[in-house]
């Protein structure tokens, strides 16, 4: 390594150190509106000896309390172990975050680029190799629904003050928790009441502790927290029989299937006419259509022309709305008309098992894959 370039690399870490390891002299507030920029929900993942790491959320509220919840991610376990803390939160003008729990620890993270740095000591070596630094970043919520229905979700619904969390499975499962803990959970088939429509689904259940009572309704639920608004409006009682006492819990749902349309899908029949050289020439690309759920758009190449536009999907329907093509010159098109003719024509039903994807209007079937 050349001496100027080492200097400037030794600088660079010299920096980076004193940005995280340097405690505040004075643990002075920043002004309110730095202060506001901590509010939400925080995700990094840490190390971890006997798991495949910690997987890590802070969410900071106006009144300076915090919640943190971190899940062990164990391999093949399908409920991670999870720890729950809370606590007290300070952002100081040298901005440190400050952290104390109900047991009175505490632990400093640096606010730094719109990140919260935390650095772990690796061993006793004073060598810089010896510390690793971790981040964590603001959440966008919306990019939490993808894994969670690739995981087998079909419906999600969170609250704060405290942190609970609702999840449904594909499998007719329902997993209920607060700070962490689990407080319930069952099968569809086991209930005592279960009615679920297009506007509304109510799920009522016990065991020997514990009574639960879901509701949601299809009526917006503002999350000032994230300052995300949810499409569904969650209430939870939970009456618990050792104390004879029910607690009521109000937050945000979503329906998670829409999110299994993430991705490209390639073109792989027509009415159950496989795509070759009849329908589509040898010479061409293979039709495809890309989602983007988070922005309610589409994309896709029709096998000579590009095009792209919005849609509206819900848990099992798919409806394209108006195309703008991008027509290139080509000698015919009917094989490219017929399959873009057919996505505006008609609302489908769509189904997905594993790698492939059906769309169903009527009589008519188109089939994706996911491998080009």
């Amino acid at each position: 390594m050349q001496p100027k370039k080492f200097v400037t690399f030794l600088f660079g870490w010299w920096i980076v150190l004193l940005m995280v390891n340097c405690s505040p002299k004075h643990e002075n507030p920043a002004p309110e509106k730095q202060q506001m920029k901590m509010l939400g929900s925080w995700s990094g993942i840490l190390p971890c000896k006997d798991c495949a790491g910690l997987d890590c959320n802070y969410s900071f509220y106006a009144d300076h309390t915090f919640s943190f919840l971190g899940d062990h991610m164990i391999i093949a376990s399908p409920h991670p172990e999870q720890k729950y803390e809370k606590g007290k939160w300070l952002l100081t003008t040298d901005s440190i975050l400050l952290l104390t729990n109900v047991n009175g620890e505490k632990i400093s993270l640096r606010f730094y680029r719109d990140s919260l740095i935390y650095k772990h000591k690796k061993d006793k070596s004073p060598l810089f190799s010896s510390f690793h630094f971790y981040s964590f970043t603001k959440d966008d919520i919306k990019k939490a629904w993808y894994p969670m229905a690739s995981h087998g979700y079909r419906f999600a619904a969170y609250g704060f003050q405290p942190a609970w969390r609702l999840d449904i499975g594909n499998d007719k499962s329902f997993h209920f928790t607060i700070e962490g803990k689990t407080q319930f959970a069952g099968m569809f088939s086991t209930v005592t009441k279960y009615v679920e429509n297009a506007e509304k689904m109510m799920i009522e259940a016990f065991n020997e502790s514990n009574r639960i009572k879901i509701s949601a309704v299809q009526r917006t639920y503002l999350d000032t927290i994230n300052n995300y608004t949810f499409p569904w409006t969650v209430t939870i009682s939970l009456s618990k029989k050792s104390v004879n006492q029910t607690a009521e819990y109000t937050g945000g749902g979503k329906c998670l299937g829409e999110y299994l349309l993430v991705g490209r899908w390639y073109l792989s029949s027509i009415d159950k006419l496989p795509i070759n050289g009849v329908l589509f020439p040898p010479d061409q690309s293979r039709p495809y259509l890309e989602f983007d759920p988070f922005e309610k758009r589409f994309s896709g190449f029709g096998g000579c022309s590009n095009f792209t536009g919005e849609y509206e999907a819900d848990q099992d329907s798919v409806v394209f709305g108006q195309f703008a093509l991008n027509q290139s010159d080509c000698l015919k098109r009917n094989y490219e008309n017929e399959f873009i003719k057919m996505l505006i024509d008609n609302k489908f039903k769509w189904i997905k098992p594993r790698e492939w994807m059906t769309f169903r209007s009527g009589k008519h079937e188109l089939l994706f894959t996911d491998k080009p």
